[in-house]
């Protein structure tokens, strides 16, 4: 399989896949983001982390938003995926 991504292109950001795409796709569910920002916010893992993750997903033909909460997720990845830094819920 090859993967190429670039975070740092002006403009866009792109990434380029040459695998098939696995039928039904991963699910990614508002569960998962919360997941996320919940290691996030336990430092389990950094900001950059947190943005490429959310860009991969995104990007990536291989993985499905849960249509139960479509527009939320796709919302809430894209919010991740252009910040330059996450803005952590409060508790």
């Amino acid at each position: 399989m090859k993967f190429n991504f670039n975070a740092k292109a002006e403009g866009a950001r792109l990434m380029e896949t040459k695998f098939i795409v696995p039928e039904p796709g991963g699910l990614i569910t508002k569960q998962d983001i919360d997941n996320a920002l919940a290691k996030r916010k336990r430092a389990e893992i950094t900001d950059k982390e947190l943005i490429e993750w959310a860009t991969m997903l995104l990007l990536n033909d291989a993985y499905e938003l849960d249509a139960k909460n479509e527009d939320l997720i796709a919302d809430r990845l894209k919010d991740i995926s252009f910040s330059h830094s996450v803005q952590l819920p409060q508790v």
